[in-house]
């Protein structure tokens, strides 16, 4: 008899309180299933968001690292190109200046200028002494002559110009011996050699100076011009 007892004490169903613990169990025990549940899928989430955001952060630095390299390449090209063109500038003004000033252009001028002088002298019949005389470079310039032919050696004559232009002689009349003593840009100064009555034309006994100087386009005569002829003292012949 007990040990039935036993057996229907132990089959028999479990009291009321007792089944509404267990369910309850049960359930909390969903709950924290799912409770967990939903915390791993929201860490997932988490995790996906970073993953996005450090995957979209990196394309993000890539490109500012190639517009970096895009403007520092379009810099360098901007900065050579700068300078062939400064070179480029120097080398057509050093070119541009070499060829406007050729070196003979000024002496061909000047040579040209000394030959109408001389033309200009001979045609009132003189030949010029020393050409060498002649300063282009001056504004007034001279060139000392003896009357062609024979017999005009001791008949000289001082033919001034102007910037090439002739203006006269320093005399109406020749002199026995006549030289350029010095010269300026506008003025000249000439040696007379002085005679006494029955010296030789070859050998002046004394000489003077005089100066011309060129006032407002006009020949003066600083000095006196010893005379061409004189009976009782020097002269020119």
């Amino acid at each position: 008899m007990d040990v039935r007892r036993g057996a229907r004490t132990a089959c028999a169903p479990a009291p009321a309180g007792f089944l509404s613990s267990g369910v309850m169990r049960k359930r909390s025990l969903t709950l924290a299933l799912l409770a967990c549940a939903l915390g791993l899928l929201a860490a997932g989430c988490g995790s996906s968001t970073k993953a996005l955001s450090a995957t979209g952060s990196r394309p993000t630095s890539a490109t500012t690292s190639s517009s970096n390299a895009t403007s520092t390449r379009t810099s360098t090209s901007q900065s050579s190109s700068a300078s062939v063109a400064v070179v480029t500038k120097t080398v057509t003004a050093t070119s541009t200046r070499t060829s406007s000033a050729p070196a003979f252009t000024q002496p061909e001028n000047q040579d040209h200028a000394l030959t109408a002088a001389v033309a200009t002298v001979e045609s009132q019949g003189y030949t010029p002494i020393d050409t060498a005389e002649y300063q282009p470079q001056h504004t007034l310039r001279v060139l000392t002559a003896a009357k062609t032919g024979t017999g005009g050696r001791y008949q000289q004559r001082a033919f001034f110009f102007v910037d090439g232009h002739y203006i006269g002689t320093d005399s109406s009349q020749p002199s026995g011996s006549l030289k350029v003593a010095s010269q300026s840009e506008t003025s000249v100064t000439l040696t007379y050699g002085l005679y006494s009555s029955g010296e030789s034309p070859c050998c002046p006994g004394s000489q003077a100076t005089v100066r011309f100087e060129l006032d407002n386009g006009r020949l003066q005569a600083l000095d006196p011009i010893p005379p061409a002829h004189s009976s009782s003292g020097l002269s020119r012949l």
